[in-house]
């Protein structure tokens, strides 16, 4: 599988044909297409790629690099390549067209004579090198690199809930258990962790301040390639995780006065303190992640494509948006929401989709209050994205099973072939809450995935879960469960 995916535009391909091959011969790296009319280039979803090379003159095909900018905005960076640069007029003619488009992202320049001289390799690897490192800055790509049939291992934690008075005893060591037994025992190396929300007991900064102690602490034993593990770090919120003295502050009325006064209102005249109850987890995920994304989207939902060249897209999504302090238990993801990630987000069907939730759907079917309320929805959103795994907690125990897409179909084990309209869950127990706050008989633990894949694509999905208790770690009843993936 290709890491980077390149269009080239140009009205005068097929008389420049040789040119641009040669910037990527014998670089497997590099997926080339190529757009020799208008109307292929307007047939484009830009952001499914990760570069634009664009001709400087459209003359033929009577339009203008303007027209294309507008196209394009800031959805790809952009190469601009030409055939015969003039200092004068090829400079103005460039600064013109950006004046209009302050949005494009222009990445740099390709003088397409250079590569027809006899040192033209020279200049075609100087090329290369600028897309790879332009690229990868510019779409978050992660640094983490293998081969097409290696192996992706995820650690799977959830709900630790730093700060609970309900941990157990031995919990105080859980960080250090699960990494010796990783690095001694298994001897694997993991090449993601997903956290699946609760990281702490009442969203407080102290207890998340003990979060980041302790999970540094684990992800830098167990991530390799020390600089990019905290890339490498997947989180979403937990309703634990919300800090509802700041949520609440819509349901009290103050008055400014010497002294202030504070008392309830009766109602919510509005929720525009609501994005304030997970702010903490936010500079929390930040610290932890270094993910911009923690501190730019809105409404914390995303698609994470830094490592679509290992042939897997990891879905985001936060269920805990809507959660308040009128509204506890409102677990969902918001249709409009929903909408924007399936009508907006890039498409490639070859690519694994993990989705990364608190909440999950209802087990066997049955609602108990404590699954996603709009499961629905979200289950059909599923079913345009493609996704095909989902790890959630929230219910401090572990399961692994098939779940439906459709309301005819029917929650089986997770074992055999994944069929279409279907989707493996993946629920991971707590690390760190006692016998007193998790399902009868399932004890602490942690899931470790592995993503079997063949020529860069994932072909099954095995989940080996783990129990921690008073003796070594272990294997939990019932696993390993493993998954052909169409």
């Amino acid at each position: 599988m290709a890491k980077f995916r390149i269009v080239v535009v140009d009205d005068q391909y097929s008389a420049r044909r040789d040119l641009y091959k040669n910037i990527f011969s014998g670089d497997a790296d590099f997926s080339v297409i190529d757009c020799e009319e208008w109307s292929d280039f307007c047939k484009l979803k830009f952001s499914e790629y990760d570069a634009i090379i664009l001709d400087v003159n459209l003359d033929d095909w009577g339009v203008t690099i303007s027209d294309a900018f507008a196209r394009i905005g800031s959805r790809c960076p952009v190469w601009l390549a030409s055939l015969r640069w003039n200092q004068t007029l090829t400079h103005s003619h460039i600064s013109a067209a950006l004046s209009g488009a302050k949005d494009v992202v222009l990445a740099g320049t390709i003088a397409l004579e250079n590569l027809a001289f006899p040192s033209w390799e020279d200049h075609a690897f100087g090329i290369r090198s600028q897309l790879r490192i332009v690229i990868s800055r510019m779409r978050h790509r992660g640094l983490l690199d293998l081969d097409f049939d290696d192996s992706i291992k995820i650690l799977h934690l959830s709900d630790p809930q730093y700060g609970d008075p309900g941990q157990d005893d031995l919990a105080f060591l859980a960080e250090q258990e699960v990494a010796n037994f990783i690095q001694n025992e298994l001897d694997v190396n993991i090449h993601f962790i997903v956290i699946t929300g609760d990281v702490t007991f009442s969203g407080q900064p102290h207890e998340f301040d003990l979060a980041i102690e302790r999970l540094q602490k684990l992800a830098s034993r167990l991530l390799p390639n020390r600089e990019d593990w905290r890339e490498r770090i997947l989180m979403v919120p937990g309703n634990h995780d919300v800090d509802f003295s700041l949520a609440a502050a819509d349901w009290i009325e103050f008055s400014i006065g010497s002294p202030g006064t504070i008392k309830p209102k009766s109602r919510s005249s509005g929720l525009g303190h609501l994005r304030y109850g997970l702010q903490c987890f936010r500079d929390f995920a930040w610290k932890l992640s270094n993910n911009p994304n923690w501190r730019d989207a809105d409404d914390l939902i995303w698609m994470n494509d830094s490592f679509r060249h290992l042939g897997v897209r990891f879905i985001m999504l936060n269920s805990v948006a809507s959660v308040g302090f009128d509204s506890p238990k409102n677990y969902m993801i918001n249709s409009d929401v929903l909408s924007r990630m399936v009508e907006e987000s890039p498409r490639d069907e070859s690519l694994f989709g993990i989705a990364i939730s608190h909440h999950g759907p209802s087990v066997d079917g049955n609602s108990s209050g404590e699954d996603l309320n709009n499961w629905a929805q979200i289950r059909k959103s599923f079913q345009q994205r493609k996704i095909k795994l989902l790890l959630h907690g929230h219910g401090h125990r572990r399961i692994a099973d098939i779940v439906p897409l459709s309301k005819k179909g029917r929650y089986r084990a997770a074992n055999g072939q994944l069929e279409a309209g279907e989707v493996m869950r993946v629920m991971a127990p707590t690390t760190h809450l006692d016998e007193t706050m998790r399902s009868e008989g399932d004890s602490r633990g942690f899931n470790l995935l592995t993503l079997s894949r063949h020529h860069g694509k994932v072909e099954s999905v095995q989940v080996d879960s783990y129990e921690l208790s008073d003796d070594h770690p272990h294997f939990a009843d019932g696993s390993p469960w493993k998954v052909r993936i169409i």
